[in-house]
């Protein structure tokens, strides 16, 4: 672990598998943590391929005082406003929607601006049900997959298949790469999206808006839907249980999510 502090103003982390442990829960005492960094006028970014109103849950009141990075760089919220979506066009997530069905490459969740959309036959697998419920707080079932089903942008077309996302959806979906950005977003999840959509672009957005470089950035992650985010900061780190992929693009390795590992090399730069 490799821990410098040149002038960062700005930290961004992952949530599953590097900020979140494996039980799904905050390092004991990041909060008041984050509460320090944000007195001394550094900027937190979470980013994550989860929906925004789950994600808020963790960060309770300090949620109004950082930037979200949603839906794998599908929108950006602060102060619990929209500052920045870009959707799908409506006949790329059709024709994703389409051919998952055709190939049985998974079941389909929607996210929208408002609410993600599953459909009712999908949602009686109780897995499937279950994932849907952990990682989207607004989720509204729908009879079909279809725009007269809601009045709603769709930014992200996100396909669950358990343990099976490298070896059956993701080689399933990539020929849309050439009109999308088809990412592995963990183990059992696949995140198709506009094709300049990622956490990379999400954060050179909030970057440009704030005036920070990437020299002044700091970056975690764990898997290859994080692999933009790590790029756009000079001091990144993968964490010690990431993707083998992701770490041969890190700066630094950083101690296992199991371990709070963010949290370690935050209280090294930091205090």
């Amino acid at each position: 672990m490799v821990v410098e502090n040149k002038e960062i103003r700005l930290v961004a982390s992952d949530l599953d598998g590097t900020l979140l442990d494996s039980e799904k829960r905050l390092p004991e005492g990041f909060l008041p943590l984050l509460e320090q960094l944000l007195a001394r006028g550094v900027c937190f970014v979470a980013a994550s391929g989860r929906q925004y109103f789950n994600m808020l849950e963790y960060f309770k009141t300090l949620g109004e005082r950082i930037y979200f990075i949603a839906e794998n760089g599908g929108v950006v919220y602060y102060r619990g406003r929209i500052v920045m979506a870009r959707d799908m066009e409506t006949e790329l997530w059709q024709a994703v929607v389409a051919d998952v069905a055709a190939k049985r490459a998974g079941r389909v969740i929607l996210s929208g601006g408002k609410s993600a959309y599953a459909a009712a036959e999908d949602m009686k697998d109780e897995n499937f049900a279950r994932n849907v419920n952990r990682f989207f707080a607004r989720a509204t079932v729908v009879e079909k997959l279809e725009p007269a089903a809601f009045d709603d942008g769709i930014c992200k077309v996100a396909v669950f298949a358990e343990n099976a996302s490298e070896t059956l959806t993701y080689p399933a979906l990539r020929h849309f790469s050439a009109r999308a950005n088809v990412v592995l977003s963990g183990p059992d999840w696949v995140d198709i999206m506009d094709l300049n959509v990622g956490k990379g672009n999400a954060l050179s957005f909030i970057q440009e808006k704030l005036g920070i470089d990437r020299e002044e950035t700091m970056t975690f992650g764990d898997y290859l839907n994080d692999v933009s985010l790590l790029e756009n900061s000079a001091c990144s780190y993968a964490m010690k249980n990431a993707h083998p992929d992701l770490k041969k693009i890190a700066a630094a390795i950083a101690p296992g999510n199991d371990e709070g590992g963010v949290m370690k090399v935050l209280e090294q730069a930091f205090f």
